[in-house]
């Protein structure tokens, strides 16, 4: 998935891999033209907390809160081409929180900032909670045939919205309902 935009002289590509069985998410961001700062903003779900950055090395945690009281832990790394992590601030100005910014100075017609998301693997992480499941499949075998999703939870949303074998049939300013569509 990229993403391109184009303003007064300056070009911001970000672009996302995601590969099936791999625990790694990398999101590349590339800045050209007349750009010499750039601030990236990092959000959590309401479930998880950026719990220790280390602007030295470029690593971030975030501890992640599952079901059950389970714990897991995000491992966030940078990587930089022709640019240099400046300073990261925190929502609040204290750690744990829900944001947390990066100010990035940049060199160059053209920069390029890495993060990669690793996740542990079922089996390999140090607290069990975090499951890949294929929900297509979980609801094909469980019989059911509508779901209902918040408005608010864009994720969830955006995750039907996408899903060919799904249909919105409804949709207010609360809920959208999406029915299973057999082909």
């Amino acid at each position: 998935m990229t993403i391109t935009n184009t303003v007064a002289g300056a070009t911001f590509e970000r672009s996302s891999f995601l590969r099936d069985g791999v625990p790694d998410v990398t999101v590349n961001m590339t800045f050209s033209g007349s750009i010499s700062m750039a601030t990236v903003p990092l959000f959590t779900t309401s479930n998880a907390l950026f719990s220790t950055s280390n602007r030295s090395s470029g690593k971030t945690q975030i501890a992640a809160y599952g079901d059950f009281q389970e714990t897991n832990h995000i491992d966030v790394s940078i990587e930089l081409h022709n640019a240099t992590l400046l300073e990261t601030n925190q929502l609040g100005g204290a750690l744990p929180t829900y944001r947390l910014d990066f100010v990035f100075e940049l060199f160059g017609s053209s920069s390029k900032v890495s993060f990669t998301f690793h996740v542990s693997p079922l089996g390999i992480s140090r607290e069990p909670g975090l499951r890949w499941t294929n929900t297509t499949t979980n609801l094909d075998l469980a019989g059911i045939d509508y779901v209902y999703v918040s408005t608010q939870r864009f994720r969830d949303l955006n995750r039907f919205l996408s899903d060919p074998e799904y249909m919105m049939v409804h949709v207010n300013s609360d809920i959208a309902i999406f029915q299973r569509v057999y082909s």
